[in-house]
């Protein structure tokens, strides 16, 4: 059990605790969109934010950001560690194509090398096909879904390599305390730790008859609701060169969703707002 839980804790842990949701979403298209467009809509996305005193200042890198075209080893190195299980986006193709074809892996290098070099992404990248996904047992209401949408695999290589330079620029300049803040840094543990230091508090607490009180703090849809200003304004403040600035605020300038559901198939959804899952 402890070897499992450490080569996939989150699978383990929903296998363990978790419920399988099922069920099927009773909406009608016009309830769907008008859900989807409120979800994705921020009337505020061009206002430019206010300065804020509080906001940290950081300072020049000593560590430049890597803006060099990826190499075909990057590309090889993303398809080894991606999901096999992953699904495939609009054009079908899944990573298993390019995990057991390696020489196929030179089209989507030579796809992110002109992107590099364009600054701009390939048009038909911006859209994404969503479905939902049941959240709990017997679901039927919107609320009791959520949302996953689905890419082309070539662009989410792009964007793993852009991730990943990014990564080792903010660690690489000590841009973050990686000893507080551990989510979504790879390499640096995370729910592991965490979760030995609350059993430690646990077992003290135990030993020494004392009390202990754990707060748990959720976020609800914290992905969904950060305003894309902020992303702009996050690389700006951290040097993050101009070039790849672009080609993010390309990116979230021109993301088109779509859901299907049952029969039907809603109309394309500009996403303003939040963090694409």
């Amino acid at each position: 059990a402890r070897s499992r839980f450490t080569s996939d804790p989150f699978q383990f842990t929903s296998r363990l605790l978790g419920s399988k949701g099922s069920g099927e979403l009773k909406a009608g298209k016009g309830e769907v969109e008008k859900y989807l467009k409120e979800m994705h809509s921020d009337p505020n996305r061009e206002v430019r934010l206010e300065q804020f005193e509080q906001l940290i200042e950081p300072e020049e890198p000593n560590q430049p950001f890597d803006e060099a075209p990826p190499k075909y080893k990057e590309v090889v190195d993303i398809v080894k560690k991606a999901r096999a299980a992953s699904a495939p986006g609009p054009n079908g193709v899944p990573y298993k194509v390019y995990k057991n074809c390696q020489r196929l892996t030179r089209h989507p290098w030579k796809l992110v090398r002109v992107i590099w070099r364009r600054g701009r992404w390939v048009d038909r990248w911006y859209k994404a096909e969503g479905c939902f996904i049941p959240k709990e047992h017997n679901s039927e209401v919107l609320k009791q879904f959520r949302t996953i949408s689905l890419f082309i695999g070539e662009r989410k290589i792009c964007l793993a390599i852009l991730a990943r330079k990014m990564t080792n620029y903010i660690v690489g300049n000590q841009y973050i305390d990686i000893v507080v803040h551990k989510g979504g840094v790879p390499g640096v543990s995370g729910c592991i730790e965490h979760t030995g230091v609350l059993t430690q508090i646990i077992r003290e607490a135990k030993e020494s008859k004392g009390e202990i009180a754990i707060i748990w703090l959720y976020l609800a849809n914290a992905y969904g609701t950060v305003p894309h200003k902020i992303v702009e304004l996050t690389l700006e403040r951290y040097h993050v060169p101009g070039k790849s600035r672009v080609l993010l605020k390309n990116y979230f300038d021109n993301l088109l969703l779509r859901f299907t559901v049952k029969d039907f198939t809603t109309a394309w959804q500009r996403f303003k707002v939040g963090i694409i899952t």
